[in-house]
């Protein structure tokens, strides 16, 4: 069994993290060999971390942005779940309403939760019947020690009294490991998961456990060539090796603080990761959350499977009706995002073939937007 040592001072990884300084780009390591799993997700993470939708949406915004969600994924199956955070008895509510339309067969959007420790919580999702909760795990020693305020082994203790109290329910649990790009990873991170999946393994008859891997701060990088733990691919092929998770018990979240938010969901599923958590319009802390529209598009031509990407549109019409903004560039949704300026050849040209030549997809065809 791996060590966990409580350390006098936190380790903040300053040989990658310099203080007063940029995040260092080292490029030491060697390539690693894509692991494309069978199939990919996404999961909206729209109604739990979409910070500026929670003030102001009621049970019956909830349900109808679920129903715009479960449009959208039609019968393409790529938006598999939904993930809520639960509250207050509203919130329970309203999860009742859609589990009943998921367990009748009636949606193909599974509504999950986000497990909040605090006191009281748990009755909020007891007697639902639900199939995964998410628990938030700070696995950096800045949280640990800056915002948890906590020890290394207290954080285990704490996380195993949330552990136990799930398993007594029943549920299958997803560990959602945060500021995992600022992780130390042999002196806190595997011995943490090698004793999570310990306590799993002693539930009879549950699901393994799942992993969701948070770039909190979106300081992870997507090419495998970047040492850890801010290399996305070394990540998921390290728990891969180490534990033997598998593509289905591992999601990755990525912020987009630094911009490289979509390319880390997609390095991580390259490279054997099958959930890639997302928000409609990248709305989120900060600079936001890989917007789930346009994970779409690209997991659409990864794996040959369509959404219905014109109602994207009523999805972010949604939100901008509860005060949300959007950039007016916003690839391909923007409202200037297919605006163009050709003039003399450029201009002859794009009126003869205006979705060929102003356009990188059939906007017309696919998004039901004409480029202009």
């Amino acid at each position: 069994m791996r060590r966990i040592e409580d350390l006098e001072a936190p380790n903040l990884l300053r040989h990658t993290y310099p203080a007063h300084q940029l995040p260092l780009v080292t490029f030491p390591e060697p390539p690693l060999e894509a692991r494309v799993p069978p199939a990919a997700w996404c999961i909206d993470v729209t109604l739990s971390q979409g910070s500026p939708l929670l003030d102001t949406l009621d049970s019956a915004g909830m349900m109808d942005f679920y129903q715009i969600l479960c449009r959208i994924n039609g019968r393409g199956g790529l938006l598999k779940r939904m993930e809520l955070k639960m509250r207050d008895d509203s919130n329970r509510e309203v999860l009742t309403e859609m589990l009943r339309g998921f367990h009748r067969r009636e949606t193909l959007v599974e509504p999950v939760v986000m497990f909040n420790p605090e006191p009281g919580s748990l009755s909020l999702i007891q007697g639902l019947q639900l199939r995964e909760v998410g628990v938030s795990v700070p696995v950096s020693d800045r949280l640990l020690a800056w915002v948890a305020k906590v020890s290394r082994t207290q954080a285990v203790t704490r996380l195993f009294e949330q552990m136990d109290a799930l398993l007594a329910e029943g549920v299958q649990i997803r560990l959602d490991l945060q500021d995992v790009t600022r992780s130390d990873i042999n002196g806190f991170l595997l011995p943490l998961l090698e004793r999570c999946l310990d306590r799993a393994n002693q539930g009879v008859g549950l699901m393994p456990l799942k992993l969701r891997l948070c770039d909190s701060m979106g300081l992870g990088l997507p090419w495998a060539e970047a040492p850890l733990p801010r290399s996305v691919p070394r990540l998921i092929n390290l728990l891969t090796r180490v534990f033997g998770f598998q593509p289905g018990q591992m999601e990755f979240q990525g912020h987009n603080d630094l911009g490289m938010a979509l390319p880390n969901n997609m390095a991580a599923v390259m490279h054997g990761c099958s959930g890639v958590a997302c928000s409609l319009g990248g709305i989120g802390e900060r600079g936001g959350l890989t917007p789930l529209e346009l994970m779409l598009v690209h997991l659409g031509g990864l794996y040959g499977h369509q959404s219905d990407l014109t109602l994207a549109q009523e999805g972010l019409s949604f939100l901008k009706n509860r005060q949300l903004e959007f950039s007016p560039r916003q690839p391909l949704w923007g409202a200037d995002a297919l605006k163009n300026h050709g003039v003399g050849a450029e201009a002859e040209a794009a009126a003869d073939h205006p979705q060929e030549f102003w356009a990188p997809v059939d906007t017309e065809f696919l998004l039901n937007r004409l480029p202009r």
